[in-house]
């Protein structure tokens, strides 16, 4: 077995990584529509909205935030205190208001309004599984509710507090929990601590040649942990499968002990407690450890964009594909809304890639096609480079009979 390379355990929780209160990312990174020059007429076309017109709305003042009281006494925050350390038991209004809301719609546009009827009242931030299981015990006898909190980027409601909850509401922040402890090569299967986000997991997985394929959305912002308890889908599942095919064994604390479900392969007992557990967003326990399945890195990777006509001819290929020999790691498409908005955020083409996007857009005007229906797929490849372009001709022929084109040299990300 490997051991990744050593981390300090006596990480802060000033070290602990959290998006901004007011929105989605971290400070000082934001979508701004200036250098995008087909953005503001894509709004002004779909919702009348002259973004040229008015003024931009910087970030919201913290000051002028009414942020609900804690209720939580002084004796229990020194109670959480002693098990995960004063320093990592915290009740100021700005680490609340950064663990009352989630990351959807809903949540950005009530924080931009002020609108918070409930925070969590204290922030725990315990440095292993023996604190998280004295967090809890300490929390059940004090009748606390407990939200277990990862990344932060949640969309369907599951980090905010009941706004008529009267118990105090403890959120309990795995961001120190952060590792990748051990690798099994024989296996392929590594034990990795719930609260490594993203990037951190595949970068200590990379230094070591290994990859877990599992790549959601809101990938650089959330968590192991947070992937198992919404049962998480990722742009490689293709491949690699989703969070439910990875995750192989879980612990999970619980008042008064730890669940402990083993790593095997494949199982033909049944009902399965790991299946109860994945997708259960945090209600029956606190995921403190991951055993997943791994994989060697791939020689290489490469992600080919291709257009259709209109979504009828981009489904019927996605079939062909699926039914035939072709094994992708990514097969995506998006019908002609979702196309027109991602072109729309492009960034200003220049030189030659800009004469290519240009010529690209008159060729397929040429050819009776609608750029007001056409639709964008992304289709990815992993192997060595034999296979990868093997793989990419079988895919560019099904693409061709189904009247799509891979002529996309200026099509900017």
């Amino acid at each position: 077995m490997t051991e990744p390379t050593d981390r300090t355990d006596a990480m802060r929780t000033d070290d602990v990584k959290h998006m901004k209160w007011w929105g989605w990312g971290v400070e000082g990174v934001g979508f701004r529509h200036e250098d995008k020059p087909g953005f503001a007429p894509f709004v002004q076309k779909a919702i009348g909205l002259d973004l040229w017109a008015g003024e931009r709305t910087e970030r919201p003042d913290f000051s002028r935030l009414r942020v609900p009281a804690s209720t939580a006494s002084e004796e229990f925050v020194a109670v959480l205190g002693g098990i995960v350390g004063a320093g990592n038991t915290v009740v100021d209004d700005l680490s609340r208001v950064v663990h009352t809301y989630g990351k959807s719609l809903r949540d950005l546009v009530r924080i931009r309004a002020g609108e918070i009827a409930r925070s969590p009242d204290v922030i725990v931030y315990p440095a292993d599984e023996a604190e998280v299981q004295s967090v809890i015990d300490a929390s059940v006898e004090a009748d606390a509710v407990i939200i277990p909190f990862g990344g932060g980027s949640n969309i369907a409601g599951s980090l905010e507090p009941h706004m008529d909850e009267s118990r105090v509401i403890v959120s309990l922040d795995l961001g120190r929990l952060n590792r990748v402890l051990e690798i099994d090569p024989d296996s392929g299967l590594a034990r990795v601590q719930a609260g490594t986000q993203g990037p951190d997991l595949e970068a200590q997985l990379n230094r070591d040649g290994w990859t877990m394929g599992h790549f959601p959305d809101s990938f650089t912002h959330s968590t192991l942990g947070g992937w198992v308890a919404t049962r998480s889908s990722g742009m490689q599942s293709d491949k690699y499968g989703d969070i439910a095919d990875i995750v192989k064994g879980l612990r999970v604390v619980r008042a008064g002990g730890v669940l402990v479900i083993r790593a095997v392969p494949s199982a033909s007992t049944g009902p399965s407690v790991r299946e109860m557990v994945v997708g259960s967003e945090g209600r029956l326990g606190v995921i403190t450890e991951v055993t997943v399945q791994v994989h060697r890195l791939p020689e290489k990777r490469a992600i080919h964009a291709y257009f259709f006509k209109n979504l009828d001819h981009g489904l019927a290929a996605m079939q062909k594909i699926a039914e035939s020999d072709v094994s992708p790691s990514v097969t995506r498409i998006s019908d002609a809304h979702e196309t027109a908005f991602s072109l729309a955020t492009s960034k200003e083409s220049k030189g030659i890639q800009k004469t290519a996007q240009t010529g690209l857009m008159a060729y397929l005007k040429r050819r009776g096609w609608s750029l007001d229906e056409m639709c964008l797929s992304f289709i990815g490849f992993e192997g060595d480079e034999a296979h990868v372009k093997r793989q990419k001709s079988l895919v560019d022929r099904i693409v061709r009979k189904h009247h799509g084109s891979s002529n996309l040299a200026g099509v900017r990300r």
